[in-house]
């Protein structure tokens, strides 16, 4: 009796495995990279998030209130006293942030500088004096942005 015997031998099914794992070598710090990039400007719209809250509760103030501050430093490092403007606390969806500040110049212009969001990693994000450009990065040293 003669058996047709038909599959892949032991070094075939070893050569696929290590094809696989060199594809797996490969791919992995591509898709690392994706991911730390997402956060990265994750944290990057979040800084621009904090800035256009700052800015809708300043221009909220100055209508009901009369509400007018040139300069105006809202610091999120500190208790939530100092995160109000014209006496009502700056309104935000979304993660706050851990420290750092908001300034409101009297060009009109808004900055931030250092604000620190801890979800998913330690970020942290500063925008240029004119508050046109962001610049984030992980850990936990102070950035600048020109």
């Amino acid at each position: 009796m003669k058996y047709n015997q038909k599959g892949f031998t032991l070094i075939e099914l070893l050569a696929v495995i290590a094809i696989l794992a060199i594809i797996a070598l490969i791919t992995t710090p591509a898709i690392l990279n994706v991911i730390e990039d997402a956060r990265l400007k994750g944290s990057e719209d979040k800084a621009w998030g904090v800035i256009a809250a700052v800015k809708q509760q300043y221009a909220t103030a100055g209508l009901t209130t009369g509400f007018n501050n040139s300069n105006l430093e809202v610091n999120f490092a500190s208790a939530v006293a100092s995160q109000t403007i014209g006496g009502q606390k700056v309104q935000m969806s979304g993660e706050r942030p851990t420290a750092g500040k908001v300034t409101i110049n009297s060009d009109g212009s808004v900055k931030c500088e250092n604000l620190r969001f801890n979800t998913n990693g330690n970020y942290i994000c500063t925008s240029n004096t004119e508050g046109t450009k962001m610049c984030c990065k992980r850990g936990t040293a102070n950035v600048t942005c020109s």
